[in-house]
């Protein structure tokens, strides 16, 4: 049985897809897979993690000298062939395609190079980036017929490739899963004073890149419209890469004269500690597959206010680990934040996220199903 997994994704920056990955694909290596993951693009930030934990990566190099744009190009090309080769040599191995871009120009590699061996797909959102890209959504949908399998994260996900026309026996659930290792007690009580918050402030946060999609607008309003109504000392911390929108979020916290309560951070990998030093989470963000740092939250005992993106739904069970708000919806999520702010037991609503994470998220029950999913499809 050949069990070398190819895993084709577009970049390895920091994002949900590669912290899962980096999570799962170690796990798979011990359970005798072989993976090795190849990248369109020369983004690659995460390399020496997967590196460290034993993963191949094979990513296209970067020529500074070159435009931009065009740079990007001879990226893509120069991995399509580097692709094609490898598919075309080996014949038999799982090509296992990450995020749309990837996805699409890899199959088209893999259908070019004859492959012969179970071609899956990973959708880890919902398609709302199809109505942007129409035509690059109308060859995705042709190329559909060609994949043996689909994986969704989520139930919001799966009915979107069911409407995409996919057969439902090609698609198969594996829920993202958590490492609970990383999240078991273990508070530094120094934390706050090393990032200037005081002991006694409530402290939420919210773990997204910032990408408009995520909501931070929403939330920046939400908060202004009840700065004055909170009895308690509070602060925001922002968690999470800038993706192009942090000087607009600033002007607007000045604006909103929010600049005693908010935070930015940026990129961290202490992410369990923040949590630890934090009384709530949350995520306000448009659209999800399923979010990782609502599981982080949950992960950590944390009671969770996020809108009803997707997956979320799946995730917070509302008025029992936490409450749920449309997208969009500023002064809702007001009215959610002070109302949960004022709730007789938060402890009780972490401990509950806790439990559910525990029961039906967890990282080994997760690299469980891919592995009984990877099985089975070779011995077809």
């Amino acid at each position: 049985m050949n069990k070398t997994l190819r895993i084709f994704i577009t970049s390895l920056d920091y994002g949900g897809a590669e912290r899962h990955l980096l999570q799962v694909l170690p796990r798979l290596k011990d359970l005798g897979w072989q993976p090795v993951i190849y990248t369109l693009q020369s983004r690659v930030a995460m390399k020496i993690d997967f590196e460290k934990a034993g993963i191949e990566v094979i990513s296209p190099k970067k020529n500074q000298c070159i435009p931009k744009l065009l740079r990007h190009f001879f990226e893509v090309i120069s991995s399509l062939i580097s692709f094609y080769k490898i598919l075309k040599k080996d014949q038999n191995c799982i090509a296992h395609f990450f995020l749309s871009q990837a996805y699409v120009l890899g199959m088209m590699a893999a259908i070019g190079a004859g492959h012969k061996g179970p071609k899956i797909m990973s959708r880890r959102s919902l398609n709302n980036y199809q109505k942007n890209i129409p035509f690059f959504s109308y060859i995705e949908r042709k190329i559909h017929k060609k994949a043996d399998l689909f994986l969704a994260n989520s139930q919001a996900v799966k009915r979107d490739l069911i409407q995409e026309k996919i057969p439902e026996g090609k698609i198969k659930l594996i829920h993202n899963g958590i490492d609970l290792g990383r999240f078991n007690d273990n508070v530094d009580k120094n934390f706050r004073k090393s990032i200037g918050v005081n002991k006694d402030t409530f402290v939420m946060t919210i773990v997204a890149n910032l990408i408009s999609y995520k909501g931070h607008k929403d939330l920046l309003n939400a908060l202004a419209k009840i700065k004055n109504k909170l009895s308690k000392k509070w602060i925001l911390l922002c968690v999470g890469k800038d993706g192009g929108i942090q000087p607009e979020l600033e002007v607007i916290i000045q604006e909103l004269r929010l600049e005693n309560h908010v935070k930015f951070l940026g990129l961290r990998s202490d992410i369990p500690q923040i949590l630890f030093n934090s009384d709530l989470g949350v995520l306000c963000s448009h659209e999800e597959g399923m979010p990782n740092a609502v599981m982080e939250y949950m992960a950590a005992k944390l009671p969770v206010v996020a809108t009803m993106a997707g997956g979320t739904t799946e995730l917070v069970d509302n008025g029992k680990t936490g409450t749920l708000v449309p997208v969009k919806s500023p002064d809702i999520l007001a009215d959610a934040l002070i109302e949960i702010m004022k709730h007789k037991d938060l402890i009780l609503l972490g401990k509950a996220g806790r439990e559910k994470i525990e029961k039906e998220f967890s990282i080994n029950s997760c690299v469980d199903k891919y592995n009984k999913v990877y099985d089975k499809i070779l011995r077809k």
